[in-house]
């Protein structure tokens, strides 16, 4: 499986909606995808804590 559409759409179905909607929210973006990894990129604006850090 390499198609990242097709991964999301896999996670999405495995957390019943409620992670489409978190990973829409965090600007959650899997650019690739494979048996071995799967690797995406999230934006730190907008998703930081009060002091301005983004907490992993």
């Amino acid at each position: 499986m390499t198609d990242p559409q097709e991964v999301t759409r896999i996670i999405e179905e495995t957390l019943g909606g409620a992670g489409g909607a978190l990973v829409e929210r965090m600007g959650i973006e899997l650019t690739e995808a494979s048996a071995e990894r799967v690797t995406g990129r999230m934006p730190v604006e907008g998703n930081t804590q009060p002091y301005g850090l983004l907490h992993g």
